[in-house]
Formats: structure tokens, sequence, C-alpha cells
């Protein structure tokens, strides 16, 4: 019989170990982005994040090593999902003013359950400096992915002359980016509702 016509019943066995050691690393991850939240990263302790899923502290251990590793991960986690939505933004067809919509209803969306807006504040929680340093990077090849959108946008005519694009972007990013410091799932309005509230004010402003 060829190796091809069978399918091992050990692989499929460790394919499934592997699936639920997954789960578990994602679900120590989550509890431990939230509660570096909650509670600083000072303030959290390996004993709340394992009582928090109901095991001991040892089989947290056995994924992460210790707190800093943990908030090293939930670090990795914001870079993997940020840095290529505004990558994607960048590529796509259309207007600047439609690229930077695309990138603010996205992460907006993404802050709408606790492990992303976790994610989205844990630079506030203590990074320790290499961790601060790495997310900042991060932060800033976005932003200039952004304010090379903007120029762009001035240079097609999409965009009013007189902005300067590197203020455009601190305080179109300044102001979504809080909205992970209030945003409630349970809140009077949809992630969707709140974006279109900001866009009128910033395209339109105040005026009547």
């Amino acid at each position: 019989m060829s190796k091809a016509a069978m399918t091992s019943p050990w692989a499929a066995e460790r394919a499934a170990r592997s699936e639920v050691e997954s789960r578990k690393k994602e679900a120590i991850l989550e509890v431990a982005a939230v509660t570096f939240v909650k509670y600083g990263f000072h303030g959290t302790t390996m004993d709340m994040i394992a009582e928090a899923l109901d095991v001991s502290k040892p089989t947290i251990y056995k994924h992460y090593k210790n707190k800093a590793e943990l908030l090293h991960a939930c670090n990795e986690r914001a870079h993997n999902r940020f840095m290529p939505l505004a990558q994607e933004c960048r590529d796509l067809d259309g207007t600047a003013l439609e690229k930077i919509k695309h990138y603010q209803y996205k992460s907006v969306e993404f802050y709408t359950d606790e492990f992303g807006r976790a994610l989205a504040l844990i630079e506030e929680t203590g990074l320790d400096p290499e961790g601060r340093r790495h997310w900042q990077e991060l932060r800033e090849k976005i932003a200039d992915i952004f304010r090379n959108i903007i120029r762009e946008g001035i240079k097609k005519k999409e965009i009013n002359p007189n902005v300067d694009p590197k203020l455009a972007l601190l305080a179109i990013f300044g102001a979504f980016n809080a909205i992970a410091t209030w945003f409630s799932p349970d809140g009077k309005y949809t992630a969707e509702q709140v974006c279109d509230q900001y866009f009128e004010v910033f395209l339109n402003g105040l005026k009547p």
C-alpha cells in the first residue's frame, strides 16, 4: 500500500493534539491581554490568569514562561493585525479618503471585542523598552504609509491642499485610536455608526 493511500492514525492524533494546544495558547493570550489592560502589567499576576481560566499556574507556564513573554506575544499579535491592514489599504484601488476610511472602519471593527480592544491598548500596559520600541516602530511604519496616501491624495486633488499630512494624520489617528478606550459592544452605537459620525465631523465639520 502506498503512503498516499492511507492516513496514519498517529498523524491524525498529533494534528488533533496540536490543534488543542493552539487553542489553549490562544485562550491564555486572550485572558492575559484583557487582564493587562484592566490591571496593568505590574498589577497582573500569573495567578490571576490561571484563575480566570480555571487551571493551575504551572499549566500556564507550560505555554508561556513569564508575564513578559505573554505581553510580547500580545504585542506581536497587534503587529500582525494592524500592519497587514495598512498595507492592504495602501494597495487598494480608490481615492486617498477611501483608503483612510477602509483602515479606520476595519480597525474599529477589530475593537468590538475585549481581545481586540486589549491589543489596541497593549502599549499602555507596561511594555519593556524593547517591546515599546518595537510597537513605536510599527506605528511609525503605518503612519508613513498613510502620510504618503495623504500626499498622493493632495497631488490628485482628492484632499484639500492646505492640509499638512503629518498633522492630519495625527488628528485622524488620534481620534480613532482613542475609540478603543471607551467603546463597548453593548453601547448605544455600533462600531460602524461611530466611524460614520467621526468621518462626518472630519469631512464636513461642525458648521451647519
